[in-house]
């Protein structure tokens, strides 16, 4: 519900959406902040599996060089 007065010949108008508004900013923070804690750990995986995928290259070099193999 609104609140209208009148103060000193001005009309002033409280909205109760604005308690809700905070709310809704409180609750995207928080999701804003859970994405981010994703982020990194997806970040992380994905190096994890680069790595993997380093390792795994370096040694098919190795087999072809040590059986002297073609792509």
């Amino acid at each position: 519900m609104d609140k209208i007065s009148i103060v000193d010949g001005e009309v002033q108008i409280e909205k109760t959406v604005i308690v809700k508004e905070r709310t809704n900013i409180k609750a995207i923070n928080e999701r804003l902040a859970c994405l981010r804690a994703d982020k990194a750990n997806y970040q992380l995986a994905i190096q994890a599996a680069n790595n993997e995928i380093d390792k795994l290259v370096a040694f098919k070099k190795e087999l072809k060089d040590k059986f002297n193999m073609e792509d």
